[in-house]
């Protein structure tokens, strides 16, 4: 009996990987068997449209089938988009209601989320989580986003300003919002000093590109911040030194022309991010051949090969080379002949 059994199984499965409307073809029991389905989608991916509804209703066989899609090392991996929107089209309506399975399925694609139940589209709670998991659900969600401050604020928050557009506009021009929501992402721990969000002060309100407040907390989040602010803060030195140095010395571009030629500001700029020290020199090329300045720079590894940029001069300067080379070893190969001889080099 067992062996009648399994070859009726084998038999099945052959029938089922012959063409797509092969698994149509077998009885409900061997529908509903989860090897003989599988081996199927493997083949025919859209043969999965004729499972037995108990197993589209099945949480862990339907992500099974899911995860062969967006594996890649499947040859299906480039169609996956594609494929997991047809699965999803084709599950249970109990499982577009379930939350852990929604959960798990935008993880692969937002768009899996346009096929979650109303109820699920309606409760901020989940919308909330959601957006933790993949916040381009966003674009496929089919409600109204609640207008209340705590669920824009967490979305904001938790998308580190990636989904400002989804948030109300009166909380977008709301400067205590805007302060909270810069004072939360400064507390969090999970961002590390060279990585800070942009709030996109463009989305905001004209009154708040101009409110000082608002501006100086942005700049010293996220340098980058400063592009947006009202033109009058690129001359306002405290700002802008907080720009620079908040880890985005390269923020310095968007300073006035004065204050790009200011020396405290060049030497934040420098220290705080070497790595834009090339970029710099776009601004002042002369700075090449300025001592302090250079030996802020080259005392990071992020300098890399813009050692070479720096005046012969201080490429035979013992105490610059040996700070250079220190950071990055392999800059020893534009110090001075006389340098390179030297062993303490």
């Amino acid at each position: 009996m067992m062996f009648s059994n399994l070859w009726n199984k084998r038999k099945a499965i052959k029938t089922a990987k012959s063409w797509e409307g092969g698994l149509k073809t077998l009885s409900d029991e061997l529908r509903s068997d989860p090897d003989i389905v599988l081996e199927a989608v493997k083949e025919y991916p859209g043969a999965f449209k004729f499972a037995s509804p108990g197993l589209k209703n099945d949480l862990d066989f339907v992500l099974k089938v899911m995860n062969i899609f967006v594996d890649t090392k499947s040859t299906y991996f480039n169609k996956r988009g594609e494929l997991l929107l047809e699965t999803m089209e084709v599950i249970s309506e109990p499982l577009k209601d379930n939350r852990d399975f929604i959960l798990q399925a935008i993880g692969m694609n937002a768009e899996c989320f346009s096929f979650a139940s109303k109820r699920l589209h309606g409760d901020s709670n989940f919308l909330v989580e959601a957006v933790e998991v993949n916040w381009e659900i966003l674009f496929f969600c089919k409600t109204k986003i609640s207008g209340d401050y705590e669920t824009n604020f967490l979305i904001a928050q938790k998308t580190y300003g990636d989904a400002l557009q989804f948030v109300a506009p009166k909380w977008l021009n709301n400067k205590k919002f805007i302060l909270a929501l810069i004072k939360a992402w400064e507390e969090d721990e999970e961002l590390n000093f060279y990585w800070r969000p942009n709030i996109w002060l463009n989305e905001l309100s004209e009154r708040l590109l101009s409110d000082r407040d608002v501006v100086l907390a942005a700049v010293s989040l996220n340098g980058a911040n400063l592009q947006y602010a009202a033109e009058k803060f690129w001359s306002d030195k405290e700002v802008v030194l907080a720009a620079v140095k908040s880890g985005d010395g390269y923020s310095i571009i968007y300073a006035s022309k004065t204050l790009q030629k200011n020396r405290e500001i060049i030497l934040a700029a420098v220290s705080s991010c070497p790595g834009q020290f090339k970029s710099i020199l776009t601004l002042s090329p002369e700075l090449n051949s300025d001592r302090e300045v250079v030996l802020a720079a080259v005392s990071c590894p992020d300098l890399g090969d813009d050692f070479e940029l720096v005046a012969e001069s201080l490429r035979d300067d013992k105490e610059v080379v040996l700070a250079a080379v220190h950071a990055y070893g392999f800059n020893l190969k534009f110090v001075s002949d006389r340098l390179k001889a030297d062993k303490e080099v």
